[in-house]
C-alpha cells in the first residue's frame, strides 16, 4: 500500500491592487498581471525540475504545492485557469461564486482547459455574533451583518452548493478576542460540518 504525499503548504498568489504598495518599493503598477503570469510560468517549471537555472532539491510535492489564485478579472480567471489549482475570491456569496464559474466557461475554452479542474475557494470575513470588529475588512460579513450561527452555517451552505471546496475565515476581532472567536467558529461551525 502506498503512502500518498501530504500538502504541508499552498501557494497563494494575486497581483495586488494598491498602487501605492508597488510606488513604495519603486515598482510599476501597471503591467503585474504579465510580470505575474511570467513568474507563475517559471516557478511551475523550476518545481517540475525543467530550464535553468535548477533547484538543487525539488518540492516533496510532485510538481510543486497547490496553487490558489485570486482576482475577479477575466485576466486573474485566465491566470487561474493556465497556472493554478484552485481560483481563490475574497468576500464572495453564492451568486458572485456562481458568475465566476460561470465566466470560467468560455475562458477555459481560450486557454485550453476544463473549468472543472479548477477548485474554487475563498477568503470570508466573519464577525462572530457577540463580537465586535476591530479593523475595517474589504468586503461583505459572512452570514450578514448581524451574523448568528444559523445564518452564517446557511451562507457556507449556499457557497457550497455553488461549488466552494474550501475557505479561510478572516476575524476581524480585537487580538485579545481571537481565542475566543475560534472557539465560537469550533463549537458553531467546525463541529457542525464536520458531523456532515
Amino acid at each position: 500500500m502506498g503512502v500518498s504525499p501530504r500538502k504541508r503548504s499552498t501557494l497563494g498568489v494575486g497581483t495586488g491592487w494598491d498602487a501605492e504598495e508597488f510606488a513604495a518599493v519603486g515598482v510599476p503598477f501597471a503591467g503585474r498581471g504579465h510580470r505575474m503570469d511570467e513568474q507563475l510560468a517559471v516557478v511551475r517549471q523550476l518545481w517540475r525540475g525543467e530550464g535553468a537555472p535548477r533547484l538543487g532539491v525539488l518540492p516533496r510535492t510532485e510538481g510543486g504545492p497547490p496553487v490558489w489564485i485570486g482576482g475577479q478579472s477575466d485576466a486573474a480567471l485566465r491566470r487561474a485557469l493556465r497556472f493554478g489549482d484552485a481560483w481563490h475570491g475574497s468576500g464572495v456569496d453564492a451568486e458572485a461564486l456562481t458568475g465566476v464559474r460561470a465566466r470560467l466557461d468560455p475562458l477555459g475554452d481560450e486557454v485550453g482547459r476544463d473549468p472543472g479542474e479548477l477548485a474554487l475557494t475563498a477568503g470570508l470575513f466573519l464577525v462572530p455574533p457577540g463580537f465586535t470588529p476591530a479593523v475595517k475588512w474589504p468586503g461583505r460579513p459572512l452570514g450578514g451583518a448581524d451574523a448568528s450561527a444559523e445564518s452564517v452555517r446557511d451562507e457556507l451552505g449556499r457557497l457550497s452548493d455553488a461549488g466552494l471546496v474550501s475557505t479561510s475565515l478572516w476575524l476581524p476581532v480585537a487580538t485579545e478576542e481571537l481565542p475566543d472567536a475560534l472557539a465560537w467558529v469550533a463549537g458553531e461551525l467546525v463541529s457542525h460540518f464536520s458531523d456532515q
